[in-house]
C-alpha cells in the first residue's frame, strides 16, 4: 500500500527483497508481463520506476492499469484510498500515508484505481480509472508540467462526454 498509494519507492524495494528474488529477476518478470500484455512499447529496466530507461506509451500504461484494477483487485483497492493508517510490526509507531494523487487524497474524485508518478525526464504522469458512469474509462497523462495540470487533464479525460 505505501508504494501504491503514497509512491515510497523503499517500500517497493522492500517488496521484491520480501519475494527472495534479485531485483533483476523481479525486472525480467515484469518485462515478461508486458510481453504477456502484448505491451510491445513497454520496457522496464528496473522496479521502481525511476530510471527514464523505464518506459511505455499512454495506451499501454492503460492496458496495464486495466488489467492491474481488474486481475489484482488489492492494488485497484489500495489505490482509491485517499488515505492509510497502519501500525509499524517492531515499533508499535503509528504511521499515516496520503495518497500522492490529491484528487482522491482530497475526495475530489472518486475512482477504482490510480497512480502518480514523477521524474524530471517524464514530469508528472497519472493513470487513473473511473467508477460508476465513468467506470469503464482509464485516463492517462504523460509529462504534465505540474501536478495539478496532470490531474486536471487526466480528470478532463475521465469524464470526456
Amino acid at each position: 500500500t505505501a508504494s501504491l498509494l503514497g509512491s515510497a519507492n523503499n517500500a517497493t524495494l522492500a517488496y521484491v527483497r520480501g519475494l527472495r528474488i534479485s531485483p533483476e529477476e523481479y525486472v525480467q518478470a515484469m518485462n515478461r508481463k508486458a510481453v504477456e500484455l502484448g505491451l510491445e512499447q513497454t520496457t522496464f529496466v528496473e522496479v521502481t520506476g525511476l530510471n527514464p530507461r523505464n518506459i511505455s506509451t499512454a495506451y499501454e500504461v492503460a492496458k496495464m492499469a486495466s488489467y492491474a484494477f481488474t486481475h489484482y483487485p488489492d492494488i485497484a483497492q489500495a489505490t482509491q484510498r485517499p488515505d492509510y493508517q497502519f501500525t509499524a510490526g517492531g515499533s508499535g509507531r503509528q504511521h499515516s500515508i496520503k495518497n500522492t494523487n490529491t484528487l482522491v487524497a482530497d475526495g475530489r474524485e472518486l475512482v477504482s484505481g490510480s497512480k502518480t508518478g514523477y521524474l524530471d525526464e517524464a514530469k508528472y504522469c497519472l493513470v487513473m480509472a473511473g467508477q460508476g458512469a465513468w467506470q469503464s474509462r482509464i485516463a492517462v497523462t504523460l509529462a504534465s508540467d505540474s501536478q495539478e495540470i496532470s490531474e486536471t487533464e487526466a480528470q478532463r479525460l475521465l469524464h470526456w462526454e
